[in-house]
């Protein structure tokens, strides 16, 4: 799989369950970009 397709699942993991590692998960792309 490409890293790309890690992030999405990794995101859509985020979002269900939801909490402080969200917050983590945006900063981190936030750096990248």
């Amino acid at each position: 799989m490409s890293i790309g397709t890690w992030i999405m699942l990794i995101f859509y993991g985020v979002v269900l369950g939801g909490g402080s590692i969200a917050l983590i998960a945006h900063s981190l792309r936030n750096k990248e970009i």
